[in-house]
């Protein structure tokens, strides 16, 4: 398992299993990628394994994503909605 994958399961899926399926941030299919919504060179985060930074997408968002400057944007918005509904999440623990 790569070091990103990892981070993010084990921030936001702490209780995940082999077996267990990781969804989508904006279509909701089974994700297969974690994908980094900002690229260092892109101003991204100088930490290379910031979940802030980490979305999971499935193959056709992830395409969807490298498409352009707008598709990027929309990935971005549909990860910080994630992020909020995930510290909802964790504070209702």
């Amino acid at each position: 398992m790569d070091k990103d994958k990892k981070a993010y399961l084990d921030y936001f899926y702490p209780l995940w299993g082999p077996d267990d399926c990781v969804l989508c941030e904006r279509c909701g299919r089974r994700a297969v990628e974690i994908h980094h919504t900002r690229p260092k060179r892109m101003g991204g985060t100088t930490h290379e394994y910031d979940v802030d930074e980490l979305a999971a997408v499935c193959r056709k968002c992830h395409d969807f994503a490298h498409s352009s400057s707008e598709a990027l944007g929309e990935i971005i918005r549909y990860h910080k909605i994630f992020m909020e509904w995930k510290k909802v999440e964790k504070d209702c623990l």
